[in-house]
């Protein structure tokens, strides 16, 4: 199993800023959106996910790399998850 660091930045309700989830190794970026869906419930799908499983286009999402912040982008869901995951709303920063 892997530990995976899951930070929230901006105005997410009803979500953690800052928690924990275990998930397999080698767990894709797919299959953590979806474990953290049923973790945090409708709070998360409502302000990170459209109606498709992505990520809606104001809300960001950053696998955290020993080199610094990698973007996750719809191609981008089949991918390997990191150690730690942040995700941004861009409409608390103004940008939505």
């Amino acid at each position: 199993m892997m530990k995976v660091r899951v930070r929230f930045f901006g105005g997410f309700n009803g979500i953690p800023r800052d928690d924990e989830i275990q998930v397999p190794e080698n767990t894709s970026v797919g299959v953590l959106l979806e474990k953290l869906a049923v973790k945090y419930g409708e709070p998360f799908r409502d302000q990170v996910l459209d109606a498709d499983g992505r990520i809606m286009h104001f809300c960001k999402m950053f696998l955290v790399l020993e080199d610094g912040l990698d973007e996750v982008d719809a191609g981008d869901l089949g991918r390997p998850a990191s150690g730690e995951v942040n995700f941004f709303s861009m409409h608390a920063l103004g940008a939505g």
